[in-house]
């Protein structure tokens, strides 16, 4: 089945009225040609027990979940939306809402994290690099103020605008799209997306006094998540993640709110498959390192003073992480083994002053930032990460 699915593209070219090459970051159309299943080829996994039945199933060795019915608006939502705003685009998809049915999310999230994310550790001292890649996106303040959407940029209506468009990096682009189209089935008119397995999700919630640790469950990001405090457990390790919970809630504003445990409040059924299971000790070793080495590295780019403060070999570990962050794509078994980095990145880090950046950690910085620090690197230590190969390293 073809359908027309939006997804962010970035690339270098020259637009007309430039006099020197910009990044470009638009909207891209791409046509993926969806096979169609029917409901007697995949095995229901797993099961919530909600008023809207939710359910992961298996077909041809992979985790599925369900978007909607092809012919729903909010399906077609789905597909229309390169760009998510800022606040929105980092958050991981949840099993259910209150309601029961799933927190829709566009299938470009996971691939304008990582654009995102990469014109971030290319931007030198702009924070917000990806607002200033062409077409720019003015910010627009008061009352009334809104800004506008990068959606509103389409590759087809800019392309005469364009010259000495940076091939290889256009052709890698369109990779990435057919890669993620790639990850979708239609069975029986409903459109159903590859996932990750489902996860314990922890991490803070509220504001000053009120904030506190809670624990939900979540689908584990393909991206690398900026949540720092927010950590990743699988399904049959709830012991680790109340631990975590526990430790972590005497971080929060005051260290007196009880942290809350969402995790029992609807029942599921799993079956046994490998495909429920991940490696959580690897995985967020992997993150803290790539996102903490990335920041580090772009504190070095600026303040190239840092080098002779931290150590070459610290310096050496920050910047490789910072282009392992940058070749990374959405497919989590090929991200790289950090294990070997991960202790002089977070060394590094805390040495450079732990600078604002990417990372995203909440009030307490200092206390939270030790605990993410000390916790990636025990990780590092005792974490085989199975499914990570070393030679992934570029």
């Amino acid at each position: 089945m073809k359908i027309d699915i939006r997804y962010p593209l970035l690339f270098s070219a020259l637009p007309s009225r430039c006099y020197s090459r910009k990044d470009v970051f638009v909207s891209f159309l791409h046509t993926a040609d969806v096979p169609e299943v029917s409901e007697r080829d995949v095995e229901t996994v797993f099961a919530a027990e909600t008023s809207t039945p939710y359910r992961l199933v298996e077909f041809d060795g992979r985790l599925f979940r369900k978007l909607g019915a092809l012919s729903d608006h909010e399906t077609s939502r789905l597909l229309d939306y390169a760009f998510q705003k800022d606040e929105e685009r980092n958050r991981p998809w949840p099993f259910t809402f209150e309601n029961g049915r799933a927190n829709p999310r566009p299938v470009s999230q996971a691939l304008n994290n990582h654009l995102c994310h990469r014109l971030y550790l290319e931007g030198g001292e702009h924070r917000q690099k990806q607002i200033e890649a062409w077409p720019f996106v003015p910010f627009l303040t008061g009352l009334r103020g809104s800004r506008t959407s990068r959606n509103d940029f389409r590759f087809e209506d800019l392309e005469r605008k364009l010259a000495d468009i940076d091939g290889e990096e256009f052709g890698k682009g369109r990779a990435e799209h057919a890669a993620e189209a790639a990850k979708l089935i239609v069975i029986e008119r409903d459109l159903w997306i590859e996932t990750t397995p489902p996860a314990i999700k922890v991490g803070v919630a509220g504001f000053n006094s009120s904030a506190r640790m809670v624990m939900e469950l979540s689908h584990l990001p393909t991206w690398l998540d900026a949540d720092l405090d927010v950590q990743y457990f699988p399904l049959t390790d709830h012991s680790a993640a109340l631990e975590y919970a526990e430790r972590a809630t005497k971080l929060t504003h005051t260290g007196t709110q009880p942290f809350e445990d969402y995790t029992h409040e609807r029942p599921f059924t799993t079956d046994t498959t490998d495909l429920l299971s991940f490696d959580g000790d690897g995985y967020s070793c992997a993150r803290t390192a790539l996102i903490l080495g990335g920041d580090v590295a772009r504190s070095i780019t600026n303040a190239p003073e840092l080098v002779e403060k931290i150590g070459d070999g610290r310096a050496r570990a920050a910047l490789l992480a910072r282009d392992m962050a940058k070749a990374i794509g959405t497919d989590i078994s090929a991200w790289p083994d950090m294990g070997d980095l991960v202790n002089d990145i977070t060394e590094a880090w805390k040495m450079t002053g732990r600078k604002p950046g990417w990372a995203n950690i909440p009030a307490n910085r200092h206390g939270f930032g030790t605990m993410i620090c000390d916790r990636a690197a025990d990780t590092g230590k005792i974490s085989v990460f199975a499914t990570l190969a070393k030679e992934n390293k570029p």
